[in-house]
């Protein structure tokens, strides 16, 4: 660490740095659901900093690791002014920036292999391959003053391509509870391939609220609602829609598509999901008269959709 005249520079060179609580609130080893170790001291960043760093590996969870890892990263206090980052991940680059611009400040983060991502930052093991890409807007510069009011945090798309979702219980459950259990025999064997999985987000208090996702592939569908981070909550609705090619062919053709599937990424037939509580033991729940109801009347059976207004307030 060196105190300068423009704030602390933390300059960080050598063969292997431990990341393994990156993306996470426990480190890796943690066991899911168990006790917590002590709290941590308050380590928020406060006036202008600074941090490059040049290390051959930055170990992060399951033995992954980002080799070499290039990082040069300033901010004022939480804010961040500039980032350029760069290594290598799994099978792909990882990258990521930040470009200031007259509206505010854009960070952008690209990934060649996103289930190695999703493993080393959530030991999340669900998906294998896929191109990422993430653009998130921060409103201001980094030496505002903070935002107020309902002014999100920061706000953006989620986008992946060409991946498999694999092996996940949790989606096993889902499909077998909606009668599509051909589709949990392919998550434990070779998998279910998926084109695109788009997902606008939005963050305040860090509470993300996800608005009309849309997945597609072998199987596709939409999700709406949020996860409240700090609380490990999460409350989300949507559709599940079978043979996503053919059922969402109709839904493209000019009014009839409104009519028959209501929106978009749904086909003509398809099933309406929920899922809440926490992270650790969702709940799942699905209404199978949803099934025999086109688009535009499978809104009635969704119900209203959670929105980040219905979590309990975070501190700011």
């Amino acid at each position: 660490r060196i105190k300068s005249a423009n704030g602390d520079v933390y300059d960080l060179h050598g063969r292997v740095l431990d990341g393994s609580s990156i993306g996470r609130n426990a480190s890796c080893n943690a066991p899911p659901g168990g006790p917590k170790g002590p709290e941590k001291p308050d380590e928020k960043p406060d006036g202008a900093w600074r941090v490059v760093a040049h290390l051959d590996r930055l170990a992060l969870c399951d033995g992954a690791a980002i080799a070499p890892f290039n990082l040069d990263m300033s901010g004022i206090g939480e804010k961040p002014s500039a980032l350029t980052m760069r290594g290598n991940l799994g099978k792909g680059e990882l990258t990521a920036g930040l470009a200031n611009t007259a509206q505010g400040r854009t960070i952008t983060v690209a990934a060649g292999d996103t289930g190695a991502l999703a493993r080393a930052l959530f030991s999340f093991s669900g998906v294998s391959g896929g191109t990422l890409a993430v653009t998130a807007n921060l409103p201001g510069r980094a030496s505002d003053p903070g935002a107020n009011g309902n002014t999100p945090d920061f706000q953006g798309m989620l986008t992946i391509t060409d991946f498999k979702m694999v092996n996940q219980p949790f989606l096993a459950r889902l499909f077998s509870s909606v009668s599509f259990t051909g589709f949990g025999d392919l998550l434990q064997n070779e998998g279910i391939s998926m084109d695109k999985f788009e997902m606008p987000f939005s963050s305040k208090n860090n509470v993300v609220s996800i608005h009309d996702a849309i997945f597609s592939g072998g199987i596709g569908g939409t999700a709406e609602g949020y996860i409240d981070r700090p609380k490990s909550q999460v409350a989300i609705k949507g559709s599940l829609v079978p043979a996503y090619g053919l059922n969402s062919f109709i839904s493209n053709v000019p009014l009839l598509g409104d009519i028959l599937a209501s929106k978009k990424g749904e086909g003509i037939l398809g099933v309406t999901y929920s899922m809440s509580g926490p992270t650790d033991q969702i709940a799942l729940s699905y209404n199978p008269l949803s099934m025999m109801a086109p688009g535009i009347l499978r809104r009635i059976f969704e119900g209203r959709m959670p929105s980040a207004a219905n979590a309990q307030p975070n501190k700011a």
